[in-house]
């Protein structure tokens, strides 16, 4: 129980975790008298998003793929693409990385990807599916940062496949975040 000045307005509720739900009554005391209580006001705190971050080189690279040392991924190892023809869709599993991944509850994710592209290119693009859903189109900039994948999946509670793919030979991947909250990714 928490008691509070005669002219509170408002009590604060502190360290509480997020999908935290509380409920609260009102009583009025003085030295002669209580009132029932009130009726529950009930509260809970915001979802910040469920947030898991991934190594590329901990999927499964098709044979399009190698796993290199490289100084600037988030744990100096990336995936690079060698295939060709360039500027071409990926077309299969062989083209494809596929990254496993558990996912604790149903509902829409958001997926970024820390790509890095090919040194003699401004940008380059790719395509993510989740388990066998549809592609869809990710941009990737000139610098090794997170790109966020232009729509959202639908996945439900349990085990998952990413699917990842870039158009040209040499870019590299060096991780993947998936959220089913509104937060950029930022590195742990």
């Amino acid at each position: 129980m928490t008691r509070l000045p005669a002219d509170a307005k408002w009590c604060l509720d502190k360290d509480l975790k997020p999908e935290t739900t509380r409920r609260y009554r009102i009583t009025a005391r003085n030295e002669c008298f209580a009132s029932e209580p009130s009726a529950v006001a009930k509260a809970t705190t915001a979802n910040e998003g469920r947030m898991l971050f991934i190594e590329a080189e901990k999927g499964r690279p098709g044979a399009s793929w190698r796993i290199v040392d490289d100084e600037d991924a988030s744990g100096g190892k990336a995936v690079q693409s060698t295939r060709y023809p360039v500027s071409k869709m990926p077309e299969g599993p062989k083209d494809i990385v596929e990254i496993p991944f558990d996912w604790p509850v149903e509902g829409h994710v958001t997926v970024w990807v820390r790509a890095k592209p090919l040194a003699s290119s401004t940008s380059d693009s790719g395509h993510l599916r989740s388990d066998d859903g549809p592609r869809q189109f990710v941009g990737y900039g000139n610098e090794p940062t997170y790109s966020r994948c232009a729509r959202t999946f639908r996945i439900a509670a349990g085990r998952h496949a990413l699917g990842i793919g870039i158009r040209e030979a040499n870019n590299r991947i060096d991780r993947v975040f998936i959220t089913n909250g509104q937060k950029a990714p930022n590195e742990p």
